[in-house]
């Protein structure tokens, strides 16, 4: 079986004084991901619930004040102010991130810039989905639902396997969102 390296994304500089925080934090007898409870568990639910209202409200006000068109305009216009501060970093950023973390974002960013590029150019579909999506914010603005959030993995065939518990559950597709699970991530 060959393995694909993946580069990483944080400096070994950072990764190290990262390291070193927790390290600190055990040192002082501190839980160094701060340990999860039922009550954290809610108060998470309640922002996420809050977050996604005001989203879907500011969205729907959005779409109606600029319509579809002026909507993607901006979408591309904030896009390529990401690409460019990708390309041009901080000192703060050159020293936490490696060169990988800036082309992957970038062209991340850029496959959302083409989508966006492309849908404005077909004024049909660009309507259709516009249609099809301020229709479902409404419905979830109605209902005050929020949708959950469902991480579905599997492992890829090219990658060395996770050893921790947490990755291990999230890659066998048993980390679902639909009920909080009590787990604890390893040192290292």
């Amino acid at each position: 079986m060959s393995t694909k390296r993946v580069e990483p994304w944080f400096t070994e500089e950072y990764a190290r004084e990262r390291e070193a925080k927790i390290n600190e934090r055990i040192a002082a007898g501190l839980d160094p991901w701060e340990p999860w409870t039922e009550e954290k568990a809610k108060e998470l639910n309640k922002k996420t619930k809050e977050t996604a209202r005001k989203f879907r409200r500011e969205t729907i006000k959005e779409i109606e004040e600029l319509g579809a068109e002026g909507f993607v305009i901006r979408a591309i216009n904030e896009l390529r102010q990401e690409i460019y501060k990708l390309q041009h970093p901080t000192e703060e950023d050159l020293y936490k991130y490696t060169d990988a973390y800036f082309r992957d974002h970038i062209k991340m960013t850029e496959e959302s810039l083409i989508f966006y590029e492309n849908l404005l150019k077909d004024k049909d579909k660009l309507k259709k989905a516009f249609d099809a999506y301020i229709k479902r914010l409404k419905e979830l603005e109605e209902k005050d639902e929020t949708p959950a959030a469902v991480v579905n993995t599997i492992y890829p065939a090219n990658f060395l396997a996770p050893t921790d518990k947490v990755s291990n559950l999230a890659f066998s597709n048993e980390l679902t969102g639909d009920s909080i699970q009590k787990l604890a991530m390893e040192r290292r």
